[in-house]
C-alpha cells in the first residue's frame, strides 16, 4: 500500500495543476485478492482491497478532467516468491 501511496504522491500533483488538457492516465496495479478476499492471507487482501479503494477515490476525485484512473488487476503471476 505505501508503495501505491508514494508513487502518488510523486505525480498526483502534477497531474492535478497541468494546465494542459491531454489526456493522461494514472494505472495502479492491484490484485483479484482485493476484490474477492479469499481464506488465507487477510493482511495481503486488506492491503490490495485499500489499493482498490484508493483507485476509485482518484477516479472519482478525477472526474470532469482530463485524467483518467485505471486499476489493473493481473491474473496469477508466478514470480520467485512462489514455488
Amino acid at each position: 500500500m505505501w508503495g501505491v501511496i508514494n508513487g502518488l504522491n510523486t505525480f498526483v500533483l502534477d497531474f492535478k495543476s497541468a494546465s494542459s488538457q491531454k489526456e493522461r492516465a494514472i494505472i495502479i496495479t492491484g490484485s483479484k485478492q482485493g476484490i474477492t478476499n479469499p481464506p488465507g492471507n487477510p493482511a495481503y487482501n486488506a492491503s490490495k482491497a485499500a489499493v482498490k479503494s484508493l483507485a476509485e477515490g482518484l477516479s472519482w476525485d478525477f472526474r470532469g478532467t482530463s485524467t483518467s484512473v485505471h486499476l489493473l488487476v493481473p491474473g496469477w503471476t508466478h514470480t520467485g516468491l512462489v514455488s
